[in-house]
């Protein structure tokens, strides 16, 4: 009895810590984003050419702008599925595509830390009801994920296959691994696990959290497996649908996710980015 009244009373700190972040978060997004408006107009050189220190602090500061709204953006991401208000426009849509496509918008990511990603996949379409946008944010976090924990000169292994009746993405790193007594805190908001190899990667604590509750949305399913020294697998699975490929739309298969997006630059939803100074 006392076990349920300790998890109930840690939802309730949790669901409270969140609505207060959410409400200075609401307060912090225009402001931020009036500052990176006027860093970038200042980074352009339209008011003027500046020396190479004075274009270094200003690249910081643009950095730092730009990663502080990706935490204001993650924040108010998760507040909104809490409270069932975040928009799932699905549609039937190709996830051999869809997989390509962000493994492919995310390999500057990897190459800025050294780490390859490698897509397999034996199917020739894989046809599932998801919001493309939304899953792109998911399948971005896995991946960012992943190049972070993978030690540079590796590769990140993304394969798609079947497995009753869904489909399964699985992204594995050559990272560290997470240890057992952990494995609960996964996918918990604002969680930010110690490496077993004493690494300290950053990040907002929340991309997890967030995908989660997007693949929920979808019916789906998220999970993982981890082997100490050896890395982590985190794989999605989702239902596979009822519609016959050749019954897509051509251009709906081939369109740019980006430009489902409303955000283009919230590609990484839990960038690995430090803040600098």
């Amino acid at each position: 009895m006392s076990v349920l009244r300790d998890a109930t009373e840690r939802k309730k700190i949790e669901r409270a810590k969140t609505e207060a972040v959410s409400v200075v978060s609401h307060e912090m997004r225009t402001p931020l984003t009036s500052i990176k408006g006027s860093l970038r107009l200042l980074h352009s050189g339209t008011l003027g050419i500046f020396d190479n220190n004075a274009k270094q602090a200003l690249d910081i500061a643009v950095r730092n702008t730009e990663q502080l709204l990706l935490l204001v953006d993650d924040i108010l991401d998760l507040e909104k599925i809490r409270a069932g208000k975040m928009k799932m426009d699905k549609a039937p849509v190709d996830l051999v595509a869809l997989v390509d496509e962000v493994v492919e918008m995310n390999r500057g990511y990897g190459d800025e830390l050294r780490v390859n990603f490698q897509f397999e996949t034996d199917l020739t379409d894989a046809i599932a009801s998801v919001s493309a946008a939304r899953f792109t944010q998911v399948l971005a976090n896995l991946l960012s994920n992943a190049a972070k924990f993978t030690p540079a000169g590796e590769t990140v292994q993304v394969m798609l296959d079947s497995e009753n009746g869904f489909w399964k993405i699985s992204v594995t790193d050559k990272g560290p691994g997470i240890p057992e007594e952990a494995y609960h805190m996964v996918f918990a908001s604002f969680a930010q696990l110690r490496s077993p190899d004493g690494k300290e990667r950053k990040g907002t604590g929340l991309g997890l959290a967030i995908a989660q509750r997007i693949v929920h949305a979808h019916d789906g399913e998220i999970d993982f497996v981890s082997k100490c020294g050896e890395g982590t697998t985190f794989f999605v699975k989702l239902p596979m649908h009822t519609i016959q490929p050749q019954q897509l739309d051509h251009a709906f298969k081939i369109e740019s996710t980006l430009d489902n997006l409303n955000n283009p630059e919230k590609i990484l939803l839990d960038d690995a980015k430090p803040l600098e100074i």
